[in-house]
């Protein structure tokens, strides 16, 4: 049952749900105290809700081709991961709605959020426009933070900028996991869009206060992405997978990036949490 709910979990990608709120945290230049815990803490809760649920609307789907999956075989009931997801999803949206600090347009963004995770559940397997939302979620979540940790961030294009940035490399890292659930190769265009949306983030970083412009941590995130893709040309069947799971981890490095722009301690951390997300990815699948 504990592997079930964590394959269910994803919980190798959480670290990238803490960094996000890590990053949007320090670029607004917000109090790091309780409230970034509550939020992170939160924020958990709605990535996690959102895979459960995920598994959830798939769960008919993967009957037929990917039976190995924890609801078809049999691991744990469809009504229990329906469960467990909708009340993650719905604790996670409402902590975020009532954390500290948190005005009248904050919890805009906590709801639009809860929205789009539900959206790209429901449809991601129906419409290729599903890659979108869930780029969506990562942008939502990224100022959600934002606006909670310093209200009235909203209203500053560079926030939209950097949170965008990671949300197109998420639509690019989607369509690259589409290509491994349905067993092909991942299309070019998606590969393209891991790379080409952090131009719109360095050009948000050098808009954004900060005391130097983070080179060394943008090289380590491309070469990263290099080494990654490098990957795909090797002849083992868990290329797609592999390569999609370094992907997810690559997440944490883009916020490894912003963090860099401000505070070089917390850009340490960071980096510790990309490598445990490496580590648990050897305890449950990432995807």
């Amino acid at each position: 049952m504990l592997r079930a709910l964590l394959e269910l979990s994803r919980f190798a990608n959480v670290p990238s749900i803490w960094t996000n709120c890590l990053a949007a945290w320090c670029i607004v230049q917000g109090d790091l105290g309780a409230s970034f815990f509550w939020v992170a803490a939160a924020a958990s809760l709605v990535y996690m809700g959102g895979t459960f649920l995920n598994d959830a609307f798939d769960s008919t789907w993967d009957r037929e081709h990917r039976p190995s999956r924890a609801i078809p075989s049999g691991r744990i009931p469809a009504v229990a991961v329906w469960g467990i997801g909708g009340a993650m999803l719905a604790s996670g949206t409402t902590i975020l709605a009532l954390s500290p600090g948190a005005g009248n347009t904050s919890l805009l963004w906590p709801l639009a959020l809860a929205a789009a995770v539900l959206l790209y559940d429901a449809i991601h397997k129906k419409t290729a426009l599903g890659v979108i939302v869930m780029g969506a979620c990562r942008y939502l979540l990224f100022i959600a933070a934002a606006e909670i940790a310093a209200p009235g961030s909203a209203g500053k294009p560079w926030i939209h900028l950097i949170g965008a940035g990671t949300g197109l490399y998420i639509i690019g890292l989607s369509l690259t996991a589409r290509g491994e659930a349905t067993g092909g190769g991942a299309p070019a265009h998606g590969l393209v869009l891991l790379l080409a949306p952090m131009l719109v983030h360095v050009y948000a970083l050098l808009k954004a206060p900060g005391y130097f412009f983070p080179v060394i941590a943008y090289v380590i995130f491309v070469a990263w992405l290099i080494y990654t893709l490098k990957k795909l040309k090797s002849k083992s069947s868990t290329r797609i997978e592999d390569t999609v799971s370094r992907l997810l981890a690559g997440v944490v490095l883009i916020d490894f990036v912003t963090v860099s722009h401000t505070d070089l301690f917390l850009a340490c951390i960071v980096l510790v949490a990309f490598l445990s997300s490496l580590v648990l990815q050897k305890v449950a699948p990432a995807t």
